[in-house]
């Protein structure tokens, strides 16, 4: 799409401009300017909700783990407050505490716990068998809690 664009331009600027080594010299500038906006805008972006997430994250001062204050007791009961720190939220409209229970639904805890039963095998399972059966627990409860959450942000 980008060399149709180039193209056309190119044949809007030679019925101005008919000097070619011109014309080529505008379209590297355009595409100069353009490609350091691109970067711009997305490093802006990245710094803005990357900086907002981790400041969001409340962090034990004596490991620096993540501090959870919502979280689900013996798979029936919860215990949920809104983000203390809303950065987040305000910038993308989903709650952090959300975003981190979502990554831990999709997680395959197995995965670190490398070659504990020492079969030597790299491969693990993470769609069938027991993992999905996990995955679908914790998505029926997370998913509550995250419901939870979102309803009193």
């Amino acid at each position: 799409m980008r060399k149709n664009r180039d193209i056309q331009i190119y044949l809007l600027l030679t019925t101005k401009l008919p000097v070619k080594d011109i014309v080529v010299k505008i379209l590297k500038d355009v595409k100069s300017i353009e490609e350091k906006e691109t970067f711009e805008y997305h490093f802006e972006r990245w710094e803005t909700i990357a900086g907002s997430f981790f400041r969001s994250i409340e962090r034990s001062p004596f490991t620096g783990d993540p501090n959870p204050y919502s979280y689900v007791l013996d798979s029936k009961k919860y215990i949920y407050e809104k983000d203390r720190n809303i950065s987040y939220f305000k910038e993308t409209g989903v709650s952090y505490q959300c975003r981190e229970l979502l990554l831990a639904t999709i997680k395959n805890e197995a995965l670190e716990w490398g070659d504990t039963f020492g079969t030597g095998d790299k491969y693990i399972d993470n769609l069938t068998g027991e993992s999905k059966e996990w995955r679908e627990i914790n998505d029926k409860m997370y998913g509550v809690l995250s419901q939870l959450i979102t309803q009193c942000m």
